[in-house]
């Protein structure tokens, strides 16, 4: 993260990530060993935040968005940065690797996630691991359909289109296997931060609230708040019970 945002400033442009987004805020305290993980009734959430050495881990990420280099901003707004030539590397997903591939050229490239400044030491970013599921009710009353909906889905011809337009890694084997996938670099990059990733299993209260502490982050104004009360508001908010 350092030399990224060292380069970035000296050449005068931005290395973008969402700070203001829980998926993406989560990198920096999970990577620091901290959790947020669904409790055991499967609805609230159990989240460390606020124990050492979270105060910290807030503070390096105030560091990061305060860095000349550095901008946050929204998925399409990384994506116009870099068709416009103002972000030259950003942290996002596969669903950009068009627009990145197309703009950069040969210039570029993808890797895991990169490692940041955690009280004068180097520490790997870790991140969510999840996907999207569709499922097939075998008793719908239109099952044939729907059957024809889950072949269509999922077979090789359209999981290589699905990659072909998208860039979106295929659940097909043989669509995966293939050489264009196997050689694909945001695909391989998921692949090699997959060793740092830990299943998305948060409950309702999570989002909003790790959202919010993003938010002021981003804005560098933390109202008076040292770093240990923020992060002790922002876990009492996503550890409050779920209404049911």
């Amino acid at each position: 993260m350092d030399t990224m945002l060292e380069k970035a400033a000296a050449a005068g442009k931005k290395f973008m990530m969402s700070v203001n987004d829980a998926w993406y805020i989560y990198s920096f305290y999970a990577g620091a060993g901290l959790v947020a993980t669904l409790a055991d009734d499967g609805i609230n959430t159990v989240c460390n935040w606020n124990e050492a050495p979270g105060a910290d881990v807030t503070q390096a990420i105030l560091d990061i968005t305060a860095n000349p280099g550095f901008k946050s901003g929204a998925d399409a707004d990384i994506a116009s940065a870099i068709k416009d030539g103002s972000c030259c590397a950003a942290i996002s997903g596969t669903w950009n690797a068009s627009t990145a591939e197309g703009a950069w050229g040969e210039g570029y490239a993808a890797t895991k996630l990169p490692t940041y400044t955690l009280n004068g030491e180097q520490v790997q970013m870790g991140s969510f691991s999840g996907y999207k599921l569709v499922g097939v009710n075998p008793h719908s009353a239109n099952v044939g359909v729907a059957m024809m909906l889950a072949d269509f889905i999922t077979n090789e011809d359209n999981q290589v289109k699905r990659f072909n337009d998208r860039k979106l890694g295929p659940s097909n084997i043989n669509a995966n296997a293939t050489e264009a996938v196997q050689s694909a670099p945001a695909i391989a990059a998921l692949a090699e931060q997959s060793s740092y990733a830990t299943l998305q299993r948060v409950g309702a209260n999570y989002w909003n609230s790790a959202a919010s502490l993003g938010e002021i982050l981003v804005s560098g104004d933390t109202q008076g708040k040292t770093t240990q009360q923020l992060v002790d508001n922002t876990v009492a908010g996503i550890t409050a019970p779920v209404a049911q």
